[in-house]
């Protein structure tokens, strides 16, 4: 929906997941799109978070470019393979 993080669901989730997978994993979220809240309760609960992003954070705006600002680039993952995300021309 526009203008909504879907911060709800990503706490869903992770509220599903911390339970069942240990805190070291490895975890990668995909088509990133929350805000700082989202970000930082994930990082506490998953130090070796990933998060992905795609050519929709030309879209972003207010607390979720703040979002991105606060990911270190090593944490960072670009998917460039979604066929419905064409470049201009």
């Amino acid at each position: 929906m526009p203008g909504d993080t879907g911060t709800e669901v990503y706490m869903l989730l992770l509220h599903l997941v911390r339970n069942e997978v240990p805190a070291d994993q490895r975890v990668y979220l995909h088509c990133f799109s929350g805000d700082e809240y989202v970000l930082s309760q994930w990082s506490a609960a998953f130090p070796n978070l990933y998060l992905e992003f795609t050519r929709m954070v030309k879209s972003f705006s207010g607390p979720l470019i703040r979002a991105l600002k606060a990911v270190t680039a090593n944490k960072i993952v670009l998917e460039t393979d979604a066929p419905y995300f064409v470049g201009a021309g």
